[in-house]
């Protein structure tokens, strides 16, 4: 009797044990979501004292409960149609300068025929001071005004008008400033007895056309050359050593035979000439470079580049006195 019981009861010892179990599954899967969730909380333990980590893998269960994280984002394909963004590639550093041949002194050329345009009738303005004397109605200290805000302006345009051949607008502003050199000239040769007609076309008009053209060209010349930098930029500044020859000899042989106006008409006939075949000849050999300040005002830190800057500010000063007033002393005293 007692075998045929406890050979009944063995099927119900069985069923408890699988429902214990079932119900351990079931606990042990709970609080491993629950740590998934919580995952800086402490251990989780099911009713067993089996701790659980939130790294552990779940406990094989019969029941599947469904995962509340939202599935994994899949990377699309890459679209050949729209652009790629690459990292910019560092530019090729520049060839070294030919420092000779054929087009690196034909800039030299170049440069000079435009310091004729530029210096070289700016400094013959004792011709127009002596003459500006005789038929305006100013004192000479006002006439020299005229030729003291054209040389201001050289200098003052220059300043900036540097920057536009780093910025690949070298042709831009030389023709910009060729293009005011004539009109200056042709103005001048029509204003011939009104003060304030001379200080703007002369003075004003004439000043920012050489402001725009003179710096850019002499950092032009001095890219072509290393070895020979010096000998090209004293034939490039030697133009106005020839403008200053030629400008007042115009003056000398046609003053008195066609008059003023026309004399000055044929000044701006040569600058025209000469504006022509620098437009022609005029090559840039650096590719532009877009960023940089427009003013280097860092190269004031070096203390030997400011004092000579502050050198030639001075020296500058008594310059000009000469190119202004030899004239009236050459003329014989009455």
């Amino acid at each position: 009797m007692s075998h045929l019981s406890a050979v009944s009861s063995f099927p119900r010892k069985e069923k408890r044990a699988r429902r214990k179990q079932l119900h351990s599954n079931v606990y042990t899967t709970h609080f491993y979501f629950a740590a998934q969730q919580h995952p800086a909380s402490s251990l989780a333990r099911d009713r067993s004292g089996i701790s659980i980590s939130p790294t552990m893998n779940p406990p094989p269960s019969t029941t599947a409960k469904p995962s509340t994280s939202p599935p994994p984002l899949q990377s699309k394909p890459p679209n050949p149609l729209l652009p790629t963004h690459h990292q910019p590639t560092p530019e090729p550093s520049p060839p070294p300068p030919p420092d000779g041949g054929l087009r690196a002194w034909t800039q030299v050329l170049m440069a000079h025929l435009v310091l004729i345009n530029s210096w070289g009738y700016l400094t013959s303005y004792g011709l127009f001071q002596s003459h500006y004397a005789t038929t305006l109605a100013a004192s000479p200290s006002a006439i020299s005004w005229i030729g003291s805000v054209q040389i201001f302006l050289v200098y003052l345009i220059g300043t900036f008008s540097g920057r536009a051949l780093d910025a690949g607008y070298f042709r831009a502003v030389l023709a910009t400033g060729s293009l005011l050199q004539v009109l200056a000239v042709f103005m001048t040769s029509i204003a011939t007895t009104r003060y304030w007609q001379l200080f703007l076309a002369q003075g004003v008009c004439k000043g920012v056309g050489d402001g725009l053209v003179f710096c850019p060209t002499i950092s032009l010349v001095a890219t072509y050359f290393s070895r020979n930098r010096v000998l090209a930029m004293a034939g490039a500044a030697s133009g106005a050593a020839t403008g200053g020859i030629v400008f007042p000899v115009i003056a000398q042989q046609l003053l008195d035979r066609i008059g003023f106006a026309w004399t000055v008409r044929t000044m701006a006939f040569v600058i025209l000439f000469n504006a022509v075949v620098v437009l022609c000849i005029a090559r840039v050999r650096l590719p532009p470079r877009r960023t940089g300040p427009l003013v280097e005002w860092s190269a004031f830190k070096e203390l030997p580049y400011t004092l000579f800057c502050m050198g030639m500010f001075l020296n500058l000063w008594a310059v000009y006195f000469a190119y202004f007033y030899v004239s009236p002393l050459t003329q014989p005293i009455p």
